[in-house]
């Protein structure tokens, strides 16, 4: 099983000027996405990659590793 997220951060919902972050995680990983929409379609949006039954912390990203 898994669960997807999704946030904008604080304040009033803005999707022309806030990126909106998505996440999905099992057990054993989580994957976060930072999307902004007048980005280029080119930019490579996932920022954060996780596998929890290593580093249950997430004090640990694979992606910039």
């Amino acid at each position: 099983s898994y669960t997807i997220s999704e946030h904008l951060g604080r304040g009033l919902c803005d999707f022309e000027r806030k990126p909106l972050h998505l996440c999905v995680r099992t057990k054993t990983h989580k994957l976060v996405v930072q999307k902004r929409i007048d980005a280029s379609p080119d930019v490579n949006d996932c920022t954060e990659f996780y596998d929890l039954s290593s580093a249950p912390d997430e004090q640990h990203n694979l992606l910039r590793h």
